[in-house]
């Protein structure tokens, strides 16, 4: 008898036996025992041997690899779970392919690691012989592979694993599920396999794609859809990881980093005001809200404050350590693109100051001493004026690409401004009919209470503040202007008003020559 051959009936033995035990220990609680409990002894010991022979090295070449690995996950599957039904008494199609899934990720896990550490092993071969390291993969899949084990733990196996104790437990609010992971472990953990991995392997897209994967698995298949936030939070927390993990790494082409860290700067800069933008359109323009309060208990508007906050400073981190780093300047955008991305750029600092008026608490609904309606209205068209007269006169774009994305952004917010308020009179007509004269039309902020109002408050934020919370607060049912005039005026000024601002820093500085 070969070496070989002694190594796997050694390992085949001693897991064999390893197996029987644990059968046998969860097996004493039962008192009494059954054949059932003789089949899953022995479906144990089975299952100990095949984990004995999967620890034998790797196949010389990769089709040996794929075809025994396979077989071995197809044996070794079914012997731990039918193990499991056995000794459990677990007579269930739902909770033995639970099982059967548990094993996948856990296998999947494993040999993930192995296959990682023999790679890595590969590469410090190559290093030490001096050789060129190979050129990153597609997608950086293989990069990827040392980290998925990683990721497999922390976004399915301890959730898993987690739900497995509160089931266990009987507890009745799952404590360990529902706050601890969401809110401490899984952060932690996605910074953390984050960083290491950006730092490493530079930005690998893959790893956000398991992360999502594996979360939406967990949720679906151990929780229900309302835990699919879980996929969000882990996403965005891994890839704020890794994003400081590519700005950790140091390259040796200085002066290929500096364009890339220019580019991350503007890309977390971007998600930043996505979340800004989200948070302030929640709270005070009056679209609908993550919880819409059809729950017996409503967390409106906290979730909003604590799942937008949470986005805003995870990409803010990264932000501001790009900016410290690459000293960004304004992107070289053609003629087509400056305007667009100037209204956009001067919304954005507005967003910034509904936020601080809002937190200084002089915006409805909530705070104690309000702005007028005269006032807010007064500070956000010179806002508009003096931040496009800057950007004109600063950029000077081309006046008919103004010009014409003045009429697109125009038209955009009156198609799903006037869109609504057409459907909502229609609305008010029938159920006057209905009701007779006792019915009573509500407000504009019934225009940003639907999906085109959710748009519209998002792109044209500011002014949507008025459609969404001043109206009430300062009409309070008697209308100096209609619905409908109101939504046309709040879609119309804001990008006319920044046209207007940005026609005349250009023409200010006329006489300078236009830049490429």
């Amino acid at each position: 008898m070969n070496e070989r051959k002694k190594a796997w009936l050694v390992r085949i033995l001693i897991g064999g036996v390893l197996g029987t035990g644990v059968g046998v220990l969860f097996s004493l609680g039962d008192g009494i025992w059954t054949v059932y409990h003789w089949y899953g002894i022995f479906l144990a010991a089975a299952f100990g041997a095949s984990v004995g022979v999967s620890t034998l090295p790797f196949a010389d070449d990769g089709r040996s690899v794929a075809r025994r690995s396979m077989l071995h996950y197809l044996i070794s599957m079914v012997l731990f779970v039918g193990a499991v039904v056995f000794l459990s008494h677990l007579y269930r199609w739902d909770g033995a392919l639970l099982w059967a899934g548990l094993y996948t990720a856990g296998y999947l896990t494993i040999w993930l690691s192995r296959y990682a550490g023999w790679w890595m092993e590969l590469e410090a071969i190559r290093e030490k012989l001096g050789l060129a390291q190979s050129a990153p993969t597609p997608l950086r899949w293989k990069e990827t592979l040392p980290f998925a084990p990683v990721g497999i733990l922390v976004y399915l196996l301890l959730p898993a694993t987690l739900r497995g104790v509160e089931h266990l437990s009987g507890e009745a609010v799952p404590a360990l599920t529902a706050l601890i992971y969401p809110c401490i472990l899984l952060p932690l953990g996605s910074m953390a396999s984050g960083v290491a991995l950006g730092k490493r392997q530079g930005f690998c897209p893959l790893y956000l794609l398991l992360c999502a994967v594996c979360l939406t698995v967990f949720a679906l298949g151990l929780l229900n859809d309302s835990a699919l936030y879980m996929a969000v939070v882990g996403v965005l927390f891994t890839a704020v990881g890794e994003g400081i993990g590519v700005f950790l790494r140091r390259e040796r082409d200085t002066d290929k980093q500096a364009g890339v860290r220019n580019r991350a700067f503007w890309v977390f800069l971007i998600l930043f005001f996505v979340g800004a933008y989200n948070l302030a359109s929640a709270m005070w323009a009056g679209v609908p809200t993550l919880d819409n309060g059809g729950g017996f208990i409503s967390f409106s508007p906290w979730i909003d404050c604590v799942v937008w906050g949470v986005w805003m400073a995870g990409f803010l981190v990264p932000t501001i350590l790009y900016a410290r780093k690459s000293r960004p300047h304004w992107p070289e955008l053609s003629q087509v693109w400056q305007p667009v991305c100037g209204f956009f750029a001067v919304q954005s600092v507005l967003v910034l100051g509904v936020l601080l008026l809002g937190v200084l608490g002089v915006l409805y609904p909530y705070g104690g001493r309000f702005l007028p309606l005269w006032c807010y209205v007064a500070l956000l068209a010179a806002a508009y004026l003096a931040l496009g007269f800057l950007w004109g006169g600063k950029r000077r774009p081309a006046v008919g690409w103004l010009l014409g994305w003045c009429l697109i952004l125009a038209g955009v917010f009156l198609a799903l401004g006037l869109g609504r308020c057409l459907a909502l009179d229609a609305q008010d007509a029938r159920w006057a009919a209905e009701y007779g004269g006792s019915y009573m039309a509500g407000y504009t902020e019934r225009v940003m209470d639907s999906a085109a109002g959710a748009v519209l408050g998002r792109l044209n934020l500011p002014a949507c503040v008025v459609l969404g919370n001043y109206d009430v607060a300062y009409y309070d049912g008697v209308h100096t202007l209609s619905r409908t005039a109101i939504t046309t005026l709040c879609c119309l000024c804001p990008p006319v008003l920044f046209t207007l601002g940005a026609l005349a820093g250009r023409l200010r500085n006329g006489k300078k020559p236009d830049k490429a």
